[in-house]
């Protein structure tokens, strides 16, 4: 009798081990912004890290103003690269590795206009901005606020509507470690602020994060080290700065 009690007990044991077993994740659906420097610098880094720990990747192309909701509200799993001034107010949303690129928050102006610190906070001046750019821009320099902003939530396209004359002005990210997009050679740039960008998951991830970090790092070591230099090709679907107030 003791023995088959024992034999039951291995078996509920056993059977309790394996309901509560965590399946190996092997899918992530990422988000991106369509910005030159992520589509060619930073998918192939991260892309490559996942590859290394042979998980697969869902890439979906994301206007800015649905890009955090989505991370939050559990539709998508993170975005490929943030500027932790973007993603820093939300906990749930969680740096990885170390970061891929420095980057600088810029006003972009036409070649014609003014480009100097006296635009912001000018209620009769519009520029264009993505939602999450502008509270950045806020956040770090509060007089922004007064400025006369029209909500434009593809921050790719900002150098586009500055060229063409929608606009004069534009609130843009940009590296400072990866190739100035074409579209802003062109224009006028005043550097705001610096900010790190990372490639960022929500935190029900988190487990995630050591092995995901030591794979960003040794694929940015290799591109470092002039092994690893292609451009993404399968997607779906600059230093003085002004003045800030309080930053994070």
């Amino acid at each position: 009798m003791t023995r088959w009690v024992c034999a039951l007990s291995l078996l509920c044991l056993s059977a309790n081990l394996k309901a509560n077993a965590v399946e190996p994740l092997t899918k992530i659906s990422l988000s991106y912004l369509e910005h030159p420097s992520v589509v060619t610098r930073a998918i192939p880094i991260v892309r490559d890290a996942y590859q290394a720990l042979g998980i697969e990747l869902e890439l979906v192309a994301m206007p800015a103003s649905r890009l955090i909701s989505s991370i939050l509200q559990g539709q998508l799993d993170g975005d490929v690269v943030l500027a932790e001034d973007i993603f820093y107010p939300y906990p749930d949303i969680i740096a990885v590795g170390p970061p891929l690129s420095s980057v600088t928050f810029v006003l972009l102006c036409q070649p014609r206009v003014d480009c100097t610190a006296e635009i912001l906070g000018n209620p009769t001046i519009t520029i264009a901005s993505t939602d999450e750019s502008y509270n950045s821009v806020v956040r770090r320099i509060p007089n922004a606020a007064g400025s006369h902003i029209y909500k434009v939530n593809y921050l790719g396209k900002m150098p586009e509507l500055v060229a063409s004359g929608h606009f004069d002005y534009a609130f843009y990210v940009m590296s400072n470690d990866w190739p100035v997009p074409e579209g802003v050679k062109k224009l006028k740039r005043l550097p705001l602020f610096e900010s790190y960008a990372y490639h960022v998951l929500h935190k029900k991830h988190a487990d995630l994060v050591p092995r995901l970090h030591q794979a960003i790092a040794n694929v940015l070591a290799s591109e470092h080290e002039g092994v690893t230099s292609r451009a993404f090709t399968d997607v779906r679907a600059d230093k003085p700065l002004l003045p800030i107030g309080p930053g994070c």
